[in-house]
């Protein structure tokens, strides 16, 4: 997953368009129809992770053009 996938990817989570599968550690992560995707059932929306997580992209991108 290049950069501006893995950007539209996070958008999607946050506006609750697509999941984030929990395939480990998920006692209590309800079921959700938008984890088939990745052949799983159960998955969240973890919106604070997702705008940390396009902090940090938008930083490796923006410290990628300087260098």
């Amino acid at each position: 997953m290049n950069l501006l996938e893995a950007k539209k990817y996070l958008n999607a989570v946050i506006e609750k368009k697509r999941c984030v599968p929990f395939r480990r550690y998920n006692g209590g992560v309800g079921r959700t129809n938008q984890a088939k995707e990745f052949n799983h059932t159960q998955g969240r929306w973890p919106v604070k992770s997702c705008k940390f997580l396009l902090n940090v992209l938008d930083n490796v991108q923006a410290n990628a053009e300087v260098i």
